[in-house]
């Protein structure tokens, strides 16, 4: 079972991607936080939010990850 502040640390990581590759402030995203209730999270920013993962982790996600990984709670299970 993985401890809070490991669960924390790569929701904070994550969050980190998403800022960067929406070029919005990290204090106004969180856990919930995706496509259906970030503006700047569309198509496009979704696939520069990928590149950004997959750059930022050192691994690759398959279409069918890019296709439903779509928060930053989904993007956070993914962290190696």
């Amino acid at each position: 079972m993985r401890s809070q502040s490991m669960l924390d640390d790569k929701l904070q990581a994550v969050i980190e991607v998403v800022s960067k590759a929406l070029d919005i402030p990290a204090h106004v995203l969180g856990p919930e936080s995706s496509m259906d209730n970030t503006p700047l999270w569309d198509s496009v920013g979704h696939m520069t939010i990928c590149l950004e993962f997959e750059r930022r982790f050192g691994t690759s996600l398959d279409l069918d990850k890019v296709f439903t990984t779509l928060s930053v709670r989904d993007l956070a299970a993914l962290v190696p």
